[in-house]
């Protein structure tokens, strides 16, 4: 059975608009802007990767300085050859509304983290850097596994 592909779009943007919706009693209209522009990019993905590899991460905010993408970057596993990152201690703790969704934390989440990384910054805080690699293995069945080689820091 084909996919409508008009109803899946469409859905998204219902989806999109009903998020902006409930967005608008704590965010601005820019920042909701910004931060769904971020939600499917790579630099998103690359956050992701970094929490699942780099143990040091958690409890502080992560901040991609670069990436290999999308040379390097394997999409359908979510999975990269290299990202630079910095980590910043989190200072400013997000403050949810009663009932908010996971996706409206997620916003919220982002934008203290990137308020927070862009005090820090302009204050002189230096984040903890940190390179993580890794490589795609052929397999005998002609498919590829992902193999984490290191997290080191810079």
């Amino acid at each position: 059975m084909k996919k409508n592909v008009s109803n899946t779009g469409n859905k998204q943007q219902k989806e999109a608009a009903k998020l902006k919706k409930q967005l608008r009693r704590v965010m601005s209209q820019e920042q909701i802007e910004l931060y769904l522009q971020y939600a499917n990019s790579v630099e998103a993905y690359a956050v992701l990767f970094v929490k699942k590899y780099l143990p040091d991460a958690r409890g502080f905010w992560i901040d991609i300085l670069e990436t290999d993408a999308p040379n390097g970057y394997w999409e359908t596993k979510l999975e990269f050859r290299q990202v630079t990152c910095a980590l910043y201690p989190r200072k400013i703790n997000p403050v949810y509304p009663p009932n908010a969704t996971i996706k409206m934390r997620r916003a919220i989440t982002w934008n203290a983290a990137h308020e927070d990384i862009a005090q820090q910054i302009r204050e002189g805080v230096k984040g903890t850097k940190f390179e993580l690699n890794g490589y795609m293995l052929p397999n005998a069945d002609g498919k590829y596994q992902y193999r984490f080689l290191s997290a080191l820091p810079l």
